[in-house]
């Protein structure tokens, strides 16, 4: 008789774990989906949106290079989201700059833009991702201005 009392409070506890377990997995919260648009880095980036992101591979050596052209003067902030070992550099015809975690620059409309990243000689960097968010400030009084 005290040996089926021990059974029985085994199997109740054993089912209660099961209950309390499962009933945590079904109150996971609901992440939101992420609709940022997404740009390879190995094709031209022409008028993006208000908000977008760049994937580069950065598995292999070497530089990155992706291409963006923006329809209209704007300010934008500039984003890096990934290892913090990958060098990442805004490049325009004339000046570079290189983007340490983030930054804030005025760019011009119709002028290419190349923003480079390589992985620094590691290899298990893998995906990396800038982030350009363009911000309602006014373009002609702000400053610096990236030309």
């Amino acid at each position: 008789m005290r040996q089926m009392k021990y059974i029985f409070r085994a199997l109740f506890i054993s089912l209660l774990l099961v209950w309390v377990f499962t009933a945590a997995e079904c109150n996971k919260p609901i992440l939101p989906v992420d609709t940022v648009p997404i740009y390879s880095y190995q094709e031209a980036i022409v008028n993006p949106p208000d908000t977008f992101k760049i994937y580069f591979n950065l598995k292999t050596y070497g530089d990155k290079i992706a291409r963006v052209t923006f329809k209209d003067s704007a300010v934008w902030l500039i984003e890096r989201l990934g290892d913090g070992r990958a060098n990442t550099r805004i490049l325009s015809d004339t000046s570079y700059m290189s983007i340490l975690e983030s930054d804030t620059l005025g760019l011009q409309g119709n002028k290419e833009y190349s923003i480079l990243t390589n992985n620094n000689n590691y290899l298990d960097i893998g995906d990396f991702f800038i982030k350009l968010t363009k911000l309602p400030i006014d373009y002609h009084t702000f400053s610096p201005k990236f030309k």
